[in-house]
């Protein structure tokens, strides 16, 4: 599968919709941690309001980036996953996908540029990953993979330009909104965008249903989405830029869904 194949949809509008994050909450939740909420009473007091932190750094690989990638990993066909999986990442993917692919039993195929961290390239390597450097730079990057799909039959899976990367990243939400239901906003640092994509996705359809909910005059399009799930009708996700930004552009699939 090329990158191109890759980011295509079944969905006419969105990459991803608010039940293939359910579905993708159901297929990784035996793979996952469910990381805490952590507040702190001094940050409160600087911002005059309760700050609530969803710590991420404490999932598997040591960021949100495995969900996506188990996802999208624990997603394919038996005859497709028995050929690995293969991507591009200056870290943090990389080592997500190196280790679903080892708890699905499967080869994974990484590129990485050659500025990448030496902890990440340890990271990878303790996961099972079979490493290929190539120079920085998205084109180098994604001519590498390219030719490393071509040699392996591996299918690629994108850092975050794929619907079931998207949906698996908005499974944070779901289960946010589980632990602090009544939120007013949700700051996300936004890189790729395929955490905020998720996130937008899964928030959009909880604040509307909500908004149906406290209107009678509404008829709800679909029964509420679960019970242990809700949130305020206005809640708004907020794009942050994260530290250590390497990728500069956000691809229309995923804008679309953020905006």
């Amino acid at each position: 599968m090329t990158p191109v194949e890759a980011q295509k949809s079944s969905q006419k509008d969105y990459a991803a919709s608010f039940q293939d994050i359910q579905c993708a909450a159901e297929r990784i939740a035996p793979h996952i941690h469910i990381t805490p909420v952590w507040q702190n009473a001094t940050l409160d007091k600087l911002a005059g309001q309760q700050l609530f932190f969803k710590c991420e750094m404490l999932q598997k690989t040591g960021a949100f980036k495995y969900r996506g990638a188990c996802n999208a990993i624990f997603s394919l066909p038996e005859d497709v996953a028995s050929n690995g999986v293969a991507t591009h990442s200056s870290g943090n993917h990389a080592a997500a996908i190196a280790r679903a692919a080892q708890a699905r039993s499967i080869p994974a195929f990484i590129v990485l540029p050659s500025n990448t961290p030496q902890c990440k390239i340890d990271a990878v390597k303790a996961y099972g990953g079979v490493i290929t450097m190539c120079p920085p730079g998205m084109d180098a990057r994604e001519a590498a993979c390219k030719r490393v799909i071509d040699e392996t039959g591996a299918t690629f899976v994108p850092p975050y330009n794929h619907p079931h990367v998207i949906a698996g990243q908005g499974t944070i939400a779901l289960e946010m909104l589980q632990q602090v239901p009544d939120l007013d906003a949700i700051v996300v640092p936004v890189s790729g965008g395929g955490m905020i994509s998720g996130i937008s996705i899964c928030c959009n359809h909880l604040a509307r249903s909500a908004q149906q909910q406290l209107d009678p005059q509404q008829q709800p399009q679909q029964p509420p989405s679960s019970p242990l799930v809700r949130c305020k009708p206005g809640l708004k996700v907020i794009a942050a830029e994260p530290v250590g930004r390497q990728v500069s552009v956000v691809p229309l699939l995923r804008y679309k869904q953020g905006r």
